[in-house]
């Protein structure tokens, strides 16, 4: 939508730079940049950070917003058109490891810190796992090492679903609730201990 703005664009690009920073991404900029983030200030997708969904081809299927404010009451909305059935991935090269996580923001700080190690990270956007996700994530175990991480509180749920797809099941650092809330020196040192 025209509505739309790049994080790199624009004056009010910078309030949403800063909110990655503040999520502990040392490099918001390049953030911003390599995955293609956008922010809008009107509308349903008003105080949103916008990450595009896309599918295998590399065409978008719609977007999912993430509300940067302390006081919001909706915390994320998708595009009315976005399918349950769909994964949030970032396109890359092909990887070893994939790491499944609940939200955007969780499998962008994976991501982004992970491919240094050859990581990949996709998000359910929700504890919420549909029939079709399921298949995407069981084709995704057949041919790479997956591992299921959802927040604290959600064992269960990466349980029974690394059950069901056939991938492996992580538990969060000690401390640690959401695997976006980690900082740099931790998501590294946690992810460098998977690979090894």
């Amino acid at each position: 939508p025209d509505s739309f703005r790049h994080l790199l664009d624009g004056v009010y690009g910078k309030r949403f730079i800063a909110y990655l920073e503040s999520r502990g991404f040392h490099d918001a900029q390049d953030v911003a940049d390599r995955y293609d983030l956008f922010y809008c200030l009107v509308g349903d997708f008003a105080w949103r950070l916008i990450f595009p969904v896309t599918a295998n081809d590399g065409s978008l299927v719609g977007w999912t917003g993430r509300d940067i404010r302390d006081d919001a009451k909706l915390r994320y909305r998708a595009s009315d058109w976005l399918g349950k059935d769909v994964l949030l991935s970032f396109d890359r090269d092909p990887v070893n490891t994939v790491m499944v996580v609940e939200g955007p923001l969780d499998a962008l700080k994976i991501d982004y810190y992970g491919r240094q190690f050859g990581i990949n990270a996709v998000a359910t956007m929700g504890t919420a796992v549909t029939d079709g996700q399921r298949m995407l994530l069981a084709d995704i175990a057949k041919a790479t090492r997956t591992y299921i991480i959802f927040d604290a509180g959600a064992e269960a749920q990466s349980l029974r679903l690394a059950d069901e797809v056939g991938a492996r099941w992580l538990s969060l650092p000690s401390g640690i609730k959401d695997p976006g809330e980690m900082d740099q020196k931790t998501v590294t040192g946690f992810l460098q201990t998977i690979v090894k």
